[in-house]
C-alpha cells in the first residue's frame, strides 16, 4: 500500500485483510504491544507515529509479516482489545455471514434461506419485506373476510371463478 501513514491502511492476514486506522501517537504503543512489536518502541525510527510515517518503507514489511502469521478474526480481536480502530475487510461472499450486517438488517434471511437486502428497502420508517411474496390467491379468504364477505359468499365467488 502507499498510504503515508503505515497504520492507516490495509494489511493482509493469513486468511484475508484487515483495515487499521491509527491517527494519534497514543494509539501506536498499545498496537505495538498487542502484536508483539513492543521492541520497536525503543527504536528511534519507530518510537512515535510521526517517526513511523517517516520510516514507513522500513516499518511496513515488519508489521505486514506479523499480521500475515494469523487470521483476520484473531488480529481483529487482539487489536480491538488494545483500543485500535480496526475492521475486517469483507469480500462479497463474507457479507451474508457478517454478524454486524445481519444484526443491523443490512441483509436479511428470507423464508427460503436467501440472504439479501430487505426489499424493496427501508424508507422513512417503512420496513421493507423480510419474507417471501405470497402465492397467487394465498390470502384471498382472509382479505375477503376482512372486507365483510361471509364464508358462503367467498365459496360462491370461488365457484364462479371470481376469486381464487
Amino acid at each position: 500500500t502507499t498510504s503515508a501513514n503505515p497504520l492507516f491502511t490495509l494489511y493482509e492476514t493469513a486468511d484475508g485483510w484487515l483495515a487499521i486506522a491509527a491517527i494519534a501517537d497514543s494509539q501506536w504503543p498499545p498496537i505495538a504491544r498487542a502484536v508483539g512489536l513492543e521492541y520497536l518502541l525503543g527504536d528511534a525510527r519507530f518510537e512515535t507515529l510521526a517517526s513511523l510515517r517517516e520510516n514507513r518503507e522500513e516499518f511496513r514489511p515488519i508489521f505486514a509479516e506479523v499480521l500475515e502469521q494469523n487470521t483476520t478474526a484473531h488480529w481483529w480481536g487482539v487489536l480491538r482489545e488494545s483500543g485500535a480502530w480496526v475492521a475486517p475487510v469483507n469480500r462479497l461472499g463474507d457479507l451474508g455471514k457478517d454478524q454486524n450486517i445481519l444484526d443491523n438488517e443490512y441483509l436479511v434471511t428470507f423464508d427460503d434461506g436467501l440472504v439479501a437486502p430487505p426489499t424493496p428497502f427501508d424508507v422513512d420508517g417503512f420496513r421493507g419485506v423480510r419474507g417471501r411474496a405470497a402465492a397467487y390467491g394465498e390470502h384471498t379468504d382472509e382479505i375477503l373476510s376482512a372486507l365483510g364477505y361471509s364464508i358462503g359468499d367467498i365459496a360462491e365467488l370461488k365457484n364462479t371463478g371470481a376469486a381464487q
